[in-house]
């Protein structure tokens, strides 16, 4: 009879010994007699003729199995003790093989470290493409002087604009142009406020941060996405413009005289953008500590960069310009970023792949299929 499940229909029949109606069932894989309403087993079991406290149940189409006696434990266990001398053989072998192990660690660590090998990859035999000069956007987007103004008048600032426009280049320019150094805190939805004033690690070594260091040596700070970060880590930046005081692990710093503070992102924080949902409106008391100004594109700007880009290609250069060109003319549900030209310019200009390839790789797909209709 198979077996299907935890427990079988209760079948009816009589018990051998007494004639009394019982029944007997089946729970994972053994035969047992239970009462008519299901209680105990009975009393006794005619087939094995033992209480139904030990019975284990009983097979109707298996010949009957003797269990066998149980095994009786032994009052005590005779253990031989270990001679002395063994002990200490022991113990000596042990000490012997942890002393040659801090000898073989000390070895190791004395071993002085190879400088790693620098290697040259070439990927199917193309030409890198040159970087940008350093020059390209240093001081010439249009609104440069007016950051310039208000960084060396120790105006905190805030610019906005769209994505690729150079809002983080132009932070790296300001401080060049002021004899500083640049420091860059990218700010997220989940980071802690540890990402502006480190911490203190178990043994006391103090991890400092960007913001540390501009805050206690000096330099152009840049809070990069300032739109998305964490609501609490705004509140300990607001505080610090404030009084000038940062407190760190290791205790308050006052602000350097020539720590500058500029914020970027892509939109004001004083609306929600259909273009950037992940950013969020700030509050205005924080937005009232900084002075404020649309980073706005510079299409000469974006053509210089393209030049360079395209080193010396004027065809890509002239394709990927016509193409870009013709969607900034129309109105798209998502941004338009520069970078799209940037990157389009490279691929173009040193690869041989199609311009049709290199747009879709460059462009959002909506993009793509729209300029296609």
């Amino acid at each position: 009879m198979a077996f299907h499940g935890r427990k079988q229909k209760t079948r009816k029949g009589k018990c051998l010994d007494c004639d009394k109606a019982v029944g007997w069932e089946r729970r994972h894989g053994v035969f047992h007699l239970v009462e008519k309403d299901g209680g105990a087993l009975h009393i006794p079991c005619a087939k094995c003729g033992v209480s139904s406290v030990d019975c284990k149940g009983f097979h109707p189409d298996m010949p009957k199995v003797e269990m066998p006696e149980p095994i009786p434990e032994p009052d005590e266990v005779d253990v031989e003790t270990p001679d002395e001398a063994d002990l200490w053989s022991a113990v000596n072998a042990i000490t012997r093989a942890v002393t040659g192990m801090g000898t073989r660690v000390g070895e190791l660590e004395s071993r002085p470290i190879p400088e790693p090998k620098a290697q040259t990859i070439e990927i199917r035999g193309l030409p890198v493409p040159p970087e940008t000069p350093e020059d390209a956007s240093d001081l010439a987007h249009e609104g440069m002087p007016e950051l310039l103004q208000c960084l060396t008048r120790d105006l905190p600032v805030f610019v906005h604009g769209e994505a690729g426009t150079g809002k983080s280049h132009a932070g790296r320019a300001a401080a060049k142009a002021m004899g500083l150094e640049y420091r860059e805190c990218i700010m997220g939805p989940s980071d802690p406020a540890s990402k502006l004033l480190g911490l203190r690690m178990i043994d006391g070594t103090i991890v400092k941060t960007q913001v540390r260091e501009a805050w206690e040596h000096g330099g152009v700070l840049l809070f990069d996405e300032v739109c998305a970060s964490n609501p609490s880590v705004l509140t300990v930046l607001n505080n610090a413009i404030e009084s000038g005081r940062l407190d760190f692990p290791d205790g308050p710093i006052m602000r350097h005289k020539d720590c500058r503070m500029m914020l970027a992102d892509n939109t004001d924080g004083e609306r929600v953008s259909a273009h950037y949902p992940t950013r969020r409106v700030l509050d205005p008391a924080f937005l009232s500590r900084f002075y404020r100004f649309e980073w706005v594109r510079d299409e000469a700007l974006e053509t210089a960069v393209a030049t360079s880009r395209a080193a010396g290609d004027d065809e890509a250069l002239a394709t990927c310009l016509e193409f870009y060109r013709r969607v900034r003319a129309r109105e798209w549900p998502v941004p338009v970023s520069v970078r799209s030209l940037y990157k389009s310019c490279v691929m173009l200009a040193h690869s041989d792949f199609s311009f049709e390839k290199v747009r879709r790789a460059c462009y959002p797909s909506r993009i793509i299929e729209g300029m296609a209709s």
